[in-house]
């Protein structure tokens, strides 16, 4: 047997699970990877089981449908797919929610941070310099990830801006807790990235930025 073909064989038995394989033909160890042959009609197709459900199920666009399928088994096939992407649908629901519940940005009214003053300082008159100091700024969940472009210099006048050294503290401190919980739970096994702490991990460091 050659590798290619242990591969293929190797990588579908893994899958065996499915229940159909049923309608599957016998696997002879000489199919190429993710190729599967249908009962009924005798043909075979790569895609691996999902794609031999869709053949039997009749899914036009995904593949040629079997003409040879009894309608029982169609029917049962249909089920199958039916389900399978209702749990689909479900789990993408899922992470949806659990990415709506992270919130490092600190958006509400009370948490806003002062970023600083802004002085406006005169041009040097006979009646001397006058400082105008205006309401401090509040930081806005976008000011995280830009740069506050540098004011127009007006004739006579100098505007200095200043940024405070704890913009992002609380948005770190947020992420480093997730991450903490994240990589504890996932405890640095790649079989263990789906897990919810993970979806959580990355759309924390998503909201952070670089």
């Amino acid at each position: 047997m050659s590798s290619a073909a242990s591969t293929a064989r190797s990588s579908q038995s893994t899958s065996r699970k499915d229940p159909a394989w049923e309608f599957a033909l016998p696997l002879t160890g000489n199919e190429t990877k993710n190729q599967v042959g249908c009962l009924y009609c005798k043909n075979y197709f790569k895609g691996g089981i999902t794609r031999l459900k869709r053949h039997l199920a009749g899914v036009r666009g995904q593949s040629v449908y079997c003409t040879q399928v009894p309608d029982d088994v169609k029917e049962k096939v249909k089920a199958m797919l039916d389900a399978h992407g209702e749990k689909k649908s479900a789990k993408l629901d899922s992470q949806l929610r659990l990415r709506q519940q992270v919130n490092i940005n600190g958006n509400d009214d009370e948490e806003m941070e002062e970023v600083g003053e802004v002085e406006v300082q005169e041009a040097p008159s006979a009646a001397g310099s006058t400082l105008v100091r205006k309401k401090p700024r509040n930081k806005g969940p976008l000011d995280s990830y830009c740069m506050r472009p540098e004011e127009p210099r007006a004739k006579g006048k100098h505007i200095q801006t200043t940024m405070s050294k704890h913009c992002k503290v609380k948005e770190r401190e947020k992420l480093m807790s997730i991450l903490q919980i994240g990589f504890m739970r996932q405890q640095f096994l790649i079989t263990q990235f789906f897990l919810e702490s993970f979806d959580l991990m990355l759309e924390a460091i998503g909201q952070f930025g670089a």
